[in-house]
């Protein structure tokens, strides 16, 4: 018996609503009250990010919290990209299943394409060590439990969520030199076309016919890293003109908001990609902790946005050093002081959130667990980790302990058990021994 899969899904960026509260008030029939809460959440429909759901079920709880008397209710937004389910279903001998898009136990249902998938069925059960080793799973499609919990990803060969498109790995570009560019088109189809689960490719800062193809190839989430050789010396790609979601990097708040301002849908500390030092993805995460601070004891962010705001002004500088006269040009089409009053919304909104309004991943010198685990200790969303795998003694495993680590990084027991027997780490880099600082490249 073979059977057919078809899911379809569209990238959206929508907002994470969180709600927190100072106080509630608990009444006497507290137990009734919270099995008629559970009952009202349960009927709006799926909660998942981005699905009307979500919306309806943060309308609830803000009004049950200000309904109970709490004096302190705040309703925060992110910017965060999430799939929208289309629709699925599964082919059994010409009947038709509907299927649904849950997301249970951490996993990310992908997008089939059209077409869908076809192949055996095959049941797993709870995807045990009993139940799965040993079966011939090449080409199935897999039927678990709905209560396995993690144990899914069993069924695959490693337990990363998303695959990144890259010609080399920094520690590669670090000691071959050269120009580092986009990754070949034919390479990123043939990722796209093997895999599940999300694909990102790098392109290079400033180079929007690369960021273009990109998106033309079906990326899910484009790069502008600094780790490839920077194209444009003044200017980073314009992402707002983009459909396609980009990450950017960033060492301070400053570079932070210059990149969301210009359209970036994700922010990671920069770190120095390809050392196996963890010391400057610390430094650039305290310092934008540190600024954020500062953001809130302000009373004057427009004046730290001007600040902010000048960087997108060295070529015209260099136009008055050269001819005395400036032209004010940028790739923005629009005046300065618009820019700054965008900008000084940005702050605002960081002063009120506490944080960066977008997911802020960390990477550059991650190689342990006990990295990736200090790194998300310190209030980060998630790591990107790239050398400090594949330049491991064995990267499967390692990439299966910092996914481990990253999920439990506030549990020292889990993190020191998965980081027994991996085998040596990456030979780590000195930051004092580095020819090419990548960190300082972008604007």
């Amino acid at each position: 018996m073979r059977v057919a899969v078809t899911i379809s899904q569209i990238g959206a960026l929508l907002r994470l609503v969180v709600i927190t509260t100072a106080s509630l008030a608990h009444g006497a029939s507290l137990e009734d009250a919270l099995l008629a809460h559970l009952r009202d959440l349960s009927a709006v429909g799926s909660r998942v990010t981005g699905y009307p759901g979500a919306a309806a079920a943060a309308d609830l709880i803000e009004a049950r919290l200000r309904a109970a008397g709490s004096d302190t209710v705040y309703r925060r937004s992110i910017r965060v990209p999430v799939p929208v389910d289309l629709g699925a279903a599964i082919v059994v001998d010409d009947a038709e299943y509907p299927l649904y898009c849950m997301w249970p136990n951490l996993a990310r249902t992908p997008t089939t394409g059209p077409d869908g998938v076809e192949g055996r069925l095959v049941y797993a059960g709870h995807a045990r060590p009993g139940e799965v080793e040993g079966a011939d799973l090449r080409g199935a499609i897999v039927l678990l439990e709905y209560d396995c919990a993690g144990d899914w990803v069993r069924v695959f060969d490693a337990g990363a969520v998303a695959v990144m498109a890259l010609e080399r790995v920094p520690a590669d570009i670090r000691a071959e030199g050269g120009v580092a560019r986009m990754s070949e088109p034919q390479k990123i189809r043939e990722i796209i076309d093997c895999t599940t689960i999300p694909v990102m490719a790098k392109c290079r800062i400033g180079h929007t016919a690369e960021a273009r193809v990109l998106e033309a190839l079906g990326v899910d989430m484009i790069d502008e890293s600094e780790v490839l050789t920077p194209a444009d010396p003044y200017f980073h790609v314009i992402k707002r003109n983009f459909t396609v979601p980009f990450v950017c990097g960033a060492t301070s708040l400053g570079e932070g908001l210059r990149r969301v301002w210009e359209g970036s849908a994700m922010i990671r500390t920069k770190g120095e990609a390809g050392t196996g030092n963890i010391v400057a993805a610390m430094r650039h995460a305290r310092l934008l902790d540190a600024e954020i601070a500062a953001v809130q004891q302000s009373d004057d962010r427009a004046a730290m946005a001007t600040r902010v705001v000048d960087k997108y002004f060295e070529l015209d500088r260099e136009v008055v050093t050269n001819l005395g006269s400036s032209s004010g040009a940028t790739p923005f089409e629009m005046p300065r002081s618009q820019i700054e009053a965008e900008v000084t919304e940005l702050m605002d909104e960081v002063a009120k959130l506490g944080r960066l309004p977008v997911v802020t991943f960390t990477a550059g010198g991650i190689a342990t667990p006990a990295d990736a685990a200090l790194m998300m200790q310190f209030g980060m969303d998630g790591l990107f980790v790239g050398s400090g795998i594949f330049k491991s003694d064995d990267p499967a495993e390692r990439a299966r302990a910092i996914v481990e680590a990253t999920a439990h990084f506030d549990d020292p027991h889990v993190v020191a058990r998965v980081s027994g027997d991996l085998g040596s780490a990456m030979d780590g880099l000195e930051e004092a021994a580095l020819e090419t600082k990548m960190a300082s490249r972008g604007h």
